[in-house]
C-alpha cells in the first residue's frame, strides 16, 4: 500500500520513460524543463554527470540489466535510494513553484529498468502501472521491479510478478502477429 505521504507528492501528472540517449539529446536540444522534471537515470556505464548539474531533482544510479541479484546487479540499496528520492520530492513540492510535472525515467535502451522503475513507482502513486506491462515496447525487468516495490513498501507476490512478466511478453506476441499481418 502507498504511503500517504507519497500520495500527496505535487507530482506528476505524468511518468515518461526514455533511453540514456534520448535523455541526453533531450537535455542538449532544451527540449525538457527541468525545473519542472525530476529525473532518474540508470545505466551500466558511467555518465559525464557534471552535465546534469542545471537538473536540480535527480538521482544518477549505476547497475547492469540483469534478472538475478550479482556483482553489478540492483539491490536493496539502489532501490533505498529511489524511495529516499521520491520520498524528498515530496518533502520539498510545497507549492506552485516547486512543482514537478513529470518524472523522467531512463536507462540505457528506455526499455527494461526504467520500466520496471516506472512501473513500481506509479503502482506507489496509484496510477497505472499496467500500461507499462501491456507496452510491447517495455520489458520491465522483474528483479528491479520486485526489489523498488519492496523499497517503496508495496508487496510483490511472485506470482501476481510472474503473471506480470506474461502479461508483458503476451502484449509483444500480439504486437508482432499484429505486424507480421499487415
Amino acid at each position: 500500500m502507498a504511503s500517504k505521504q507519497a500520495n500527496s507528492i505535487i507530482l506528476p501528472p505524468s511518468i515518461r520513460i526514455n533511453s540514456v540517449k534520448g535523455f541526453w539529446a533531450d537535455l542538449r536540444e532544451g527540449e525538457v524543463d527541468f525545473s519542472r522534471t525530476a529525473v532518474i537515470l540508470s545505466s551500466s556505464h558511467m555518465q559525464d554527470e557534471t552535465k546534469l548539474a542545471d537538473i536540480p531533482r535527480r538521482l544518477v544510479l549505476y547497475f547492469d540489466d540483469v534478472t538475478a541479484l550479482g556483482a553489478r546487479s540492483y539491490n536493496d540499496a539502489l532501490a533505498a535510494q529511489i524511495r529516499t528520492f521520491v520520498d524528498e520530492l515530496a518533502e520539498t513540492a510545497s507549492g506552485e513553484a516547486d512543482r514537478i510535472d513529470t518524472l523522467l525515467v531512463c536507462c540505457d535502451a528506455g526499455q527494461s529498468r526504467s520500466a520496471a522503475i516506472a512501473a513500481a513507482i506509479s503502482r506507489y502513486l496509484g496510477q497505472d502501472e499496467w500500461q507499462i506491462w501491456d507496452n510491447p515496447r517495455y520489458r520491465p525487468n522483474p528483479l528491479v521491479y520486485r526489489l523498488t516495490c519492496k523499497a517503496l513498501g508495496i508487496r510483490v507476490w511472485t506470482p501476481a510478478l510472474r503473471y506480470r512478466v506474461r502479461r508483458n511478453a503476451r502484449a509483444l506476441q500480439n504486437a508482432i502477429r499484429s505486424a507480421r499481418r499487415k
